[in-house]
């Protein structure tokens, strides 16, 4: 009899503990969903005034430099600038803060089970920041010159469709189109340069993420052989280490 209403009291808690879990759920899918549409609002609004200031500030220029500009480096500026808005709100920031949110936690937690492999854990961060730095300012780079080269292809379209009579009328369509297929071409050799960038990126923190795994492991397990941790702090400390990689390279 006493086992039996122990063993309800433990089913008790269990419930109890899994519809506090069921709320807990509940109410982060409600908070993330609701932030996300928060934010997608916001980021909408922000291309709408960005589009229509923009758009103004084009019509109050003089006429001499309006036409001195290509018209798709106008439209460029109009179309890539605002989407560039959109996915810093709606994309960009909530990333980076969840990122930094996982990071910093899973830190704490790191560090409260083992300082010495935390320390060593992170001992690659310096290396990763270097790698960052040089390669974020390479891609901006790359960026604003695919920017360009969009918008001079655009310039091109734009004047062979609006002159499309007089170019037929000459037998201009081969010399044309092989105009428009260099500027393409030269935007696929920037998309390939971006590209390598990133998998540069993804190669050197893949490679010290790996050789800085290989150090923990290697110093938990000298701690799990003298006694200074457990098995099962070791396992809680992959676990957040897992957790801060994941956010570090998103």
């Amino acid at each position: 009899t006493n086992a039996s209403a122990g063993d309800e009291q433990v089913g008790s808690r269990v419930d109890r503990a899994l519809l506090r879990l069921m709320g807990l759920i509940a109410g982060m899918s409600a908070c993330k969903h609701a932030g996300e549409y928060l934010l997608k609002s916001a980021g909408e609004r922000a291309v709408v005034e960005v589009r229509s200031r923009l758009f103004l500030c084009q019509l109050t220029c003089s006429v001499q430099s309006l036409e001195e500009q290509p018209t798709g480096h106008l439209l460029s500026s109009l179309t890539a600038g605002s989407d560039a808005v959109r996915l810093c709100v709606t994309h960009h920031l909530p990333q980076v803060a969840r990122s930094v949110a996982s990071c910093l936690v899973a830190s704490v937690y790191m560090a409260s089970i083992s300082p010495r492999l935390t320390l060593l854990a992170f001992g690659i961060a310096p290396l990763l920041g270097l790698l960052a730095a040089a390669v974020g300012t390479r891609v901006r780079a790359l960026a604003q010159e695919q920017q360009r080269q969009a918008s001079a292809a655009t310039s091109v379209a734009a004047e062979a469709l609006s002159a499309a009579r007089c170019i037929k009328a000459f037998g201009g369509e081969a010399a044309v189109g092989a105009k428009y297929a260099a500027e393409a071409e030269a935007y696929y050799t920037l998309s390939m340069r971006e590209m390598a960038l990133h998998k540069l990126w993804n190669g050197g923190n893949l490679l010290l993420g790996g050789v800085a795994t290989l150090g923990v492991v290697r110093e938990a397990g000298r701690q799990v052989l003298s006694g200074a941790l457990s098995a099962g702090s070791v396992s809680s400390f992959a676990v957040y280490g897992v957790a801060t990689g994941y956010a570090a390279s998103d």
